[in-house]
């Protein structure tokens, strides 16, 4: 029961913060460019070729289109308590949160492509068996990012 309630004030703190047009808007915005940065970085959509990886694994592609709507969900609030003043206190989870996730491949053959640039693809080939893992671990740490953010927004308390 209690679980429950903490979801219910989350999602009410969420709802008032997405209700207003100007943050809908830029959640919208800040979604999409999440999704076509994160896209092009897990190997969802190839940007030499300008078309989808064909040999994707969809469990991965939507655990990492999670990923990026949670990024952008969590930019979001961070810009609505920074123009309301509120204290920042979760932005260490949510850079975990959104750094592990560039390790994520969706795809089971190769590895992110962003490490292969750096000229880390050899080393880090073992990506590819715990992806699921990777995408799980940064869901987790985004999902607790958004809730100490939401948290602190309902508790109403004084930044001083």
């Amino acid at each position: 029961m209690e679980i429950k309630k903490i979801i219910l004030s989350d999602w009410g703190e969420l709802h008032q913060i997405l209700r207003q047009i100007n943050y809908f808007f830029e959640w919208l915005i800040l979604t999409f460019f999440s999704l076509f940065i994160y896209a092009s970085l897990t190997n969802i959509f190839v940007l030499t070729a300008w078309e989808f990886n064909p040999v994707l694994d969809y469990l991965n592609v939507f655990f990492i289109g999670i990923i990026a709507i949670l990024v952008a969900t969590n930019i979001v609030v961070l810009i609505y308590k920074t123009k309301n003043n509120s204290r920042i206190d979760h932005g260490k989870k949510g850079l975990w949160g959104i750094f592990s996730g560039l390790f994520a491949t969706a795809c089971p053959v190769c590895q992110p492509i962003w490490l292969i640039w750096l000229g880390l693809g050899s080393l880090s080939l073992f990506l590819v068996e715990i992806a699921i893992l990777i995408e799980l671990i940064s869901i987790g740490l985004l999902i607790f990012s958004l809730h100490s953010a939401l948290q602190s927004l309902s508790q109403k308390s004084c930044a001083i």
